[in-house]
């Protein structure tokens, strides 16, 4: 082919028909190159114009048909239309012979300075298709559902970066008409200066295989760093960076080896499980807890859920009291009687147990009182929830305790609550109104 083009010898051509305009011999041959390389340069973007509006596209249109991820991702990628860039390399290579059918050593520079250019611009293209094939593979590699659990995009990135050096390497080598392998060996004596200038990318690159391997985070994690004041769902997970999308709809930015360095905290095994902890308490009025009156005791024993309570309690009472020696029958103390906190835990505890979004197989679950304080008395609970949406969980969590704050007066129980303006005021007007 190259030899067929030679006997055109166009260059040539040119030549002789300025030189029939009586032209000089070095003009007509200047212009004979010029106009040679403006038709290189023509049908160099033809063939990528071509290439790329027609072939591309027609080739993008066929696969496109598949309807399957892999098609998706090399369309979406742009695969075929970087292929399509080898077209003007195809010109250059055919058409750098036409330079040198003269007897010139000028004209055996101009091929060599062609064929450097095919070149460089084959060493970028090749560049740009494989890091095209590792972003459809990645693209490919995330429509499964096992990506979530182990994804790649750390190592797409380190083979594109990879891809991006050895590149560059090949592209000055090419450049400078050096072997690629000089530069190779050349990079030993840089090390410290590349473990500098790469410390964040080898940190997290050993992080995310870190990650990886041990499961620690996965996309759709909700996780918690307060040292970053991230609280939210994980959404990206990269060589270097994770994202987080707070609950407030702001991203935080976190170093991927941060991950490995300090503590966060993963909702992933709450969320798994299906119980999410409720762990709330109410403070109790110290001063409304009293041992139960008779008054008190019938009116209780019309609650359904403590029916069961009070005949086992009372009869344990009874059995209890029963030996008791005392001199003095009504003074209370020498006997075992319940009390309203006492039976207003029991009711809580048995008002859960109904609830049908309370776990009570296989998770912890108790109502207990914490140590008083000068706020009150602390009840608190401790169970799961079934629900781990945060909408859904927080409407149970406050529907349980909406009941239990209505309820505790029926147990002639009073929450605290400190002194506010409002109560204060209110006080002052009903003394005014009482002298």
């Amino acid at each position: 082919m190259n030899s067929r083009l030679r006997e055109l010898n166009i260059l040539k051509f040119i030549q002789d028909q300025f030189i029939s305009l009586h032209a000089g011999p070095g003009l007509s041959l200047f212009i004979g190159y010029l106009i040679l390389a403006i038709s290189v340069v023509v049908l160099c973007w033809l063939a990528h114009y071509i290439a790329k509006r027609y072939v591309a596209n027609f080739i993008n249109l066929l696969i496109s048909k598949a309807h399957s991820p892999w098609s998706v991702a090399i369309t979406k990628f742009n695969l075929i239309r970087r292929i399509a860039y080898l077209a003007p390399t195809l010109v250059l290579y055919l058409t750098a012979p036409l330079f040198g059918t003269t007897k010139l050593a000028f004209s055996l520079s101009i091929v060599s300075a062609v064929i450097l250019i095919a070149n460089l611009y084959l060493t970028i293209v090749i560049g740009l298709i494989i890091d095209s094939l590792l972003k459809s593979f990645e693209g490919i590699y995330d429509t499964y559902e096992y990506s979530h659990k182990r994804p790649i995009k750390s190592y797409i990135q380190v083979g594109r970066m990879v891809v991006f050096i050895l590149v560059s390497i090949f592209f000055i080598a090419i450049l400078f008409d050096k072997s690629p392998w000089s530069f190779l060996t050349g990079l030993g004596a840089a090390t410290a200066v590349l473990l500098l200038v790469f410390r964040d990318v080898i940190l997290g690159f050993v992080a995310s295989i870190h990650l990886s391997t041990y499961d620690m985070i996965r996309l759709g994690d909700w996780i918690e760093l307060p040292s970053y004041n991230a609280d939210g769902e994980v959404i990206e997970i990269s060589l270097t960076t994770v994202k987080v999308r707070n609950w407030d709809n702001t991203i935080t930015t976190i170093p991927t080896y941060t991950f490995i360095s300090t503590g966060v905290k993963n909702w992933r095994g709450m969320r798994e499980s299906g119980g999410r902890r409720i762990k709330r308490s109410i403070n109790v009025d110290m001063k409304s807890v009293k041992f139960c009156s008779p008054d008190l005791l019938e009116t209780l024993k019309k609650i359904d859920c403590l029916k069961l309570y009070f005949a086992n309690k009372l009869r344990e009472l009874e059995e209890s009291n029963r030996g008791v020696q005392t001199t003095d029958k009504d003074m209370p103390l020498n006997f075992r009687i319940l009390t309203n906190l006492g039976t207003f835990r029991a009711y809580v505890s048995e008002y859960l147990k109904a609830n049908r979004h309370i776990h009570m197989s296989s998770f912890t679950f108790m109502v207990r009182q914490l140590q008083p304080t000068e706020s009150g008395i602390p009840l608190e609970i401790y169970a799961f929830c079934n629900e781990t949406d945060s909408v859904k969980y927080e409407a149970v969590q406050s529907d349980i305790f909406d009941h239990i704050l209505a309820a505790m007066p029926t147990f002639e129980l009073h929450p605290y609550q400190k002194m506010s303006s409002y109560s204060l005021s209110s006080l002052t007007e009903a003394l005014g109104k009482h002298n």
